[in-house]
């Protein structure tokens, strides 16, 4: 059924066009119901009903998504600051200048000659 929901999603374009694709099916999908409304939500499949509801949080879980991964940075921004910290700790003054200048060396080896 999941897969039947996302063929309809994809047959009524992006997300948030589907009800309006979906408006356009209704003579179709009533043409078995015999009395009452034909928007009545028992005549439409259930795989469009489902198509419906991921359509309608398909926006939600996608902030939700950018939000986790905002906070996914952030955790590892933080953890990169702490092991630079606990890197330099044990560091004397003497090693902390060499390993400075073959990262200079480094960076400036990675640019090229027209860096200098």
């Amino acid at each position: 059924m999941v897969g039947e929901s996302v063929e309809l999603l994809e047959r009524g374009g992006r997300p948030e066009h589907f009800g309006t694709w979906a408006a356009t099916q209704l003579p179709r999908w009533s043409a078995r119901q015999t009395f009452g409304d034909s928007g009545d939500m028992r005549y439409i499949p259930a795989p469009a009903r489902l198509a419906f509801e991921m359509a309608l949080h398909e926006d939600t879980e996608r902030r939700a998504l950018e939000g986790e991964l905002a906070a996914l940075a952030a955790a590892w921004r933080h953890a990169d600051e702490i092991a630079r910290i606990a890197d330099g700790l044990l560091l004397t003054p003497i090693v902390q200048t060499k390993l400075d200048a073959m990262r200079a060396e480094r960076r400036s080896s990675e640019l090229g000659p027209s860096a200098e």
